[in-house]
């Protein structure tokens, strides 16, 4: 009976080391777990950003920290010459039948912001370049009426 009692002792600490040691194992599974679902809902949001839609005054601050920002404007002809939002903007008229092909030769990962006079035209374009395979579009929410609106200047 004596042995007995020091067996019990011995296994009851074994089970616990082992419970204490699969629990811990079980929280560090979560803890990587809730990392890479962060991660992931963080990927998530930024290629949205990447792929929805921007604030003319977002716009701005784009443009007032980069030079390198790719600018398509898919108005009419007619309108461009009123003036655009920046004079380096690129110009791929979206109501032209050429449309996707004039738009081939662009470098399908940079990101581009593309506006219209409202916003309508230039979602299309998006939607269209994203079926292409541009993976970075940005639709300008409001177009130049918001922009201009807002007191931004044309070049």
């Amino acid at each position: 009976m004596n042995n007995r009692i020091k067996i019990l002792p011995t296994w009851s600490m074994l089970l616990l080391s082992l419970t204490l040691l699969i629990s811990g194992m079980a929280c560090s599974q979560d803890k990587t777990s809730h990392h890479r679902d962060t991660q992931v809902e963080a990927e998530h949001h930024e290629q949205s950003e990447l792929t929805g839609s921007i604030t003319v005054a977002s716009l701005q601050e784009v443009l007032q920290n980069s030079s390198a920002v790719n600018l398509i404007d898919v108005r009419t002809q007619n309108e461009v010459e009123s003036g655009k939002i920046r004079a380096n903007a690129f110009h791929f008229d979206i109501q032209e039948p050429g449309f996707e092909q004039n738009i081939q030769d662009l470098d399908r990962e940079a990101t581009y912001y593309v506006y219209c006079m409202a916003g309508g035209r230039s979602s299309k374009a998006q939607q269209t370049m994203q079926k292409l395979g541009f993976t970075h579009v940005v639709n300008v929410e409001g177009g130049l009426s918001a922009w201009t609106e807002a007191g931004f200047p044309l070049e």
